[in-house]
């Protein structure tokens, strides 16, 4: 009997003193990656361009984090197979917007976030309305505007009148 009490208490002394405290769970970012990253504005957000150092297993992505225009916060993150994340949710142009960058290990743990700033362009709708011509056009209207080029689609055009011909 006391031969099992005494290995329940080396089994709980053992068990006590190899658990370890895992305050840190983060990890560091590469030097690397800070001189890759940049911002490129485009209609409506911006792309972030990223670059992971080659031989930087243990990274599984990036993550991004930012408030948009109806101040929603977004999280974007993506892999080490990508090289870009699309920064998305704005309508007019904005300058200095910031956003929060960050790994993401292959434990999906999370490194420290660091701050960053980036511009956005005039979003397709915005682009049309600012730039909208109207003209009158040989008994009619002709409409000119100018879009961005990165934006496709299409604007349907609506008028009333008593008689058209």
């Amino acid at each position: 009997m006391m031969i099992r009490k005494l290995l329940l208490l080396v089994v709980i002394g053992v068990g006590l003193f190899a658990c370890k405290d895992d305050d840190e769970i983060g990890f560091d970012v590469p030097v690397e990656f800070e001189r890759e990253l940049s911002f490129e504005p485009i209609p409506g957000g911006a792309v972030m361009h990223y670059y992971l150092p080659q031989g930087t297993t243990n990274i599984f992505g990036v993550q991004a984090r930012y408030t948009d225009a109806q101040g929603i916060e977004v999280k974007k993150s993506a892999t080490y197979l990508n090289d870009s994340i699309q920064l998305l949710g704005f309508n007019e142009a904005r300058t200095d917007v910031p956003v929060w960058v960050s790994f993401l290990g292959d434990n999906m743990a999370q490194s420290e976030e660091k701050e960053y700033r980036f511009d956005t362009e005039d979003s397709a709708p915005i682009a049309f309305f600012d730039s909208l011509q109207i003209r009158p056009y040989w008994g009619g209207f002709s409409i000119a505007y100018t879009a961005p080029e990165t934006v496709n689609g299409m604007v349907h055009v609506f008028y009333l009148g008593t008689n058209p011909m």
